[in-house]
């Protein structure tokens, strides 16, 4: 009597691997929308510890702390509004809302541009691309950012919103435009 030999056939191979491309078709989607879910959380939680930050730094310090736009991490846009271009935090002892180092100005922290899709879309927010936390937690005006990914509409936006009274309120299922 021969022993029966062990394995797959031809045939059983083909077929596990064209079910495991059926699956894998119908997963990719998906792993995508929580990747990009992953990533506008990602940022708009950035945003909104930065304004913390900023908010506690100017309370401690007894001193402004500006929020700014900038596109080299080091300066503060001059006439940007895009904070797409990425942003930075410094404790702004002149309050010029410029970052000075020969002044005593500090670099808080620095944000790169954004990448993978995302776009801030501003409303009514910080026209000049800066933002001032005062010692007492306030800031000049508030306004809202909605961080959607281009290309991509409904409520999958993430909104962060500054009172005037420098609170900072994420929002998560925002409509994109």
């Amino acid at each position: 009597m021969k022993a029966f030999m062990r394995g797959f056939s031809l045939v059983e191979l083909m077929v596990t691997i064209a079910v495991l491309g059926v699956i894998t078709a119908i997963a990719i989607p998906s792993f995508n929308e929580i990747l990009d879910s992953s990533r506008r959380s990602s940022v708009a939680g950035e945003l909104v510890s930065d304004f913390a930050l900023a908010r506690t730094e100017a309370a401690r310090r007894g001193k402004r702390v500006t929020v700014c736009v900038s596109s080299d991490g080091a300066t503060c846009s001059s006439s940007a509004t895009d904070w797409n271009s990425g942003w930075i935090v410094f404790f702004d002892v002149t309050a010029d809302g410029v970052l000075t180092t020969a002044d005593g100005d500090e670099l808080l922290r620095r944000r790169d541009a954004l990448s993978g899709g995302l776009s801030f879309v501003s409303s009514s927010f910080a026209a000049t691309g800066r933002i001032q936390f005062r010692p007492s937690g306030a800031v000049d005006s508030g306004g809202n950012l909605l961080l959607c990914k281009l290309g991509k509409s409904g409520a999958n936006g993430r909104r962060v919103s500054l009172s005037p009274s420098g609170a900072v309120i994420r929002t998560t299922g925002v409509t994109c435009p």
